[in-house]
């Protein structure tokens, strides 16, 4: 049975995309499709965004693996989701502004438009292998 739901959620996620690809057109869609789909046409208010940046960042290991380690060490490991909600938004009050003026969206299109494709391209590969790592090493 875990195959078959497996399969089936595979399949609605192609049924999904097939069909927002043929209603778009299905011309492979250009920048303003792709804005549109990521960033919602940039038309979000902020408390909708603030809570789509929480809700991808929760996951699995902080609702177990974080009440795991505090039951099993103190509440010293918490501290550590404390401070980084504090850079957040530190690092918020900081590079929104710069982003917001840009008209970009994520650290390596900054990059890019900054200091070129390659360091681009290299910040997103080391990014994607770092996730991938922590995400298998945690789960």
């Amino acid at each position: 049975i875990d195959i078959t739901l497996i399969a089936l959620y595979f399949v609605g996620m192609a049924a999904v995309g097939i069909i927002f690809w043929a209603r778009g057109g299905g011309d492979g869609g250009g920048q303003d499709e792709a804005e549109s789909f990521f960033l919602a046409g940039r038309s979000m208010r902020w408390p909708a965004v603030g809570l789509s940046l929480f809700v991808s960042n929760v996951g699995s290991e902080h609702l177990l693996g974080l009440a795991g380690s505090a039951s099993a060490t103190g509440v010293a490991c918490a501290y550590f989701e404390w401070s980084a909600a504090l850079h957040l938004l530190l690092l918020g009050w900081l590079f929104a502004p710069v982003y917001l003026r840009c008209g970009i969206a994520t650290l390596p299109e900054y990059l890019g438009r900054r200091y070129g494709p390659r360091l681009r391209r290299w910040l997103s590969l080391i990014s994607l292998v770092l996730y991938l790592l922590t995400k298998l090493s945690v789960s």
